[in-house]
C-alpha cells in the first residue's frame, strides 16, 4: 500500500492532529460520565461513554476514506505504468509516450498525469515533469518517480523496465488482496461473535435483570428489617452491574473494530471508524432496553 510520509506543521502528521481535535470532545463526554455516575445515573452515564468513543469516528472515516483512495490510487498507477510501457516498447521516445499515455484516464492517478502533460506541454524538461508531478509524499511515489527518470537518463529498453516494475506493483496488489481476503474472513468470526456476545447481554436484560429486581424487591417487603435491607442494597446495586456489563460490550466492540482495521488496511486509525459502528449499535441496544 501506498504510505503518507509528509508532516504537517511542528513534525505532527494529519492523523496525529485530527486525533487530537478528537480527544476534546471525547474528554468532555468522559467529564460529564463521571459526574452522572457519581450522582448515581448509570443510564446516561453509559450513553455519554458510549459517545466518547464515537467522537472519534470523524477520524475514522478520513482514514478509512484515505486508505480506499491509496488502494486505488495504486492500482490506477499499475494500469498507467503498463500502458505506458506499451507505448515505450514501440521505441517512443519517453516525451512522446507520456503525451500519448495522457490521453487516457486513469481514475485516482490522472491528477499527475494530467499535470505531467501540462509541463511537457509548457517545454518543461521531463525529469522536472516528473519531479514536480509526483510532488506527493507517497512512498510508491518516490519508487515510480525516481525509476522514470533513471530511465529517461540512461535510455535503452524503457518498456521492460516499465514492465518490469508494473509486475512488481502487480504481485505486491495480487498479495495484500489475498491478505484482505484472510483478514475478512477473521472480521466476519469477529462481527458474528460480537452479535452473539450482544445478543447474549440483550437476553441477560430482558429476561433475567427483571426477575432479580422483582425477587429482591418481593423478599424486602415480606421480611425482617435486616435481611430486607441486605437484599435491597444487592438490588440498588442492580444498576451499577447493568452498568459495568454494557460498559464491557462497548469496550469489546471498539477495539473489535481497531484490531480488524489494523489487520486489514494497516491503520489502527481506520479502526476508530470500525469500532465506532459496534459502539452506536450497543448504544441503540441500550435505548431499546433503557429507555433512553
Amino acid at each position: 500500500m501506498i504510505e503518507k510520509n509528509g508532516k504537517k506543521g511542528l513534525g505532527i502528521s494529519k492523523n496525529m492532529l485530527y486525533l487530537i481535535i478528537s480527544l476534546i470532545p471525547m474528554f468532555i463526554f468522559l467529564f460529564f460520565a463521571v459526574g452522572y455516575y457519581v450522582n448515581g445515573y448509570y443510564q446516561h452515564a453509559e450513553f455519554l461513554i458510549g459517545l466518547a468513543f464515537v467522537s472519534l469516528m470523524p477520524l475514522g472515516i478520513i482514514d478509512f476514506l484515505r486508505v480506499r483512495r491509496e488502494w486505488k490510487y495504486n492500482i490506477d498507477m499499475i494500469r498507467f505504468l503498463q500502458d505506458l510501457a506499451g507505448y515505450a516498447n514501440t521505441g517512443m521516445p519517453m516525451h512522446d509516450a507520456l503525451l500519448e499515455v495522457s490521453k487516457n484516464n486513469y481514475g485516482y492517478f490522472d491528477r499527475v498525469v494530467k499535470k505531467i502533460k501540462y509541463l511537457l506541454l509548457m517545454h518543461v524538461s521531463v525529469e522536472e515533469a516528473l519531479n514536480r508531478a509526483f510532488s506527493d509524499k507517497l512512498r510508491n511515489n518516490e519508487i515510480v518517480k525516481s525509476l522514470l527518470i533513471e530511465a529517461n537518463r540512461v535510455g535503452g529498453d524503457v518498456g521492460h523496465t516499465l514492465t518490469g516494475l508494473a509486475d512488481s506493483f502487480t504481485a505486491k496488489i495480487n498479495a495484500k488482496k489475498q491478505e484482505k481476503a484472510t483478514v475478512s474472513s477473521y472480521m466476519m468470526v469477529a462481527v458474528i461473535g460480537f452479535g452473539v456476545y450482544l445478543f447474549t447481554i440483550a437476553l441477560i436484560f430482558q429476561m433475567l435483570f427483571p426477575e432479580f429486581s422483582k425477587l429482591s424487591g418481593a423478599t424486602a417487603g415480606t421480611t425482617g428489617l435486616s435481611m430486607g435491607a441486605g437484599l435491597s442494597m444487592s438490588f440498588f446495586l442492580l444498576p451499577q452491574f447493568e452498568f459495568f456489563v454494557l460498559l464491557s460490550v462497548i469496550i469489546l466492540g471498539f477495539f473489535t473494530g481497531i484490531v480488524s482495521s489494523t489487520l486489514k488496511d494497516n491503520s489502527y486509525y481506520s479502526g476508530f471508524f470500525y469500532g465506532s459502528i459496534f459502539v452506536i449499535i450497543t448504544l441503540i441496544m441500550q435505548a431499546l432496553l433503557w429507555g433512553l
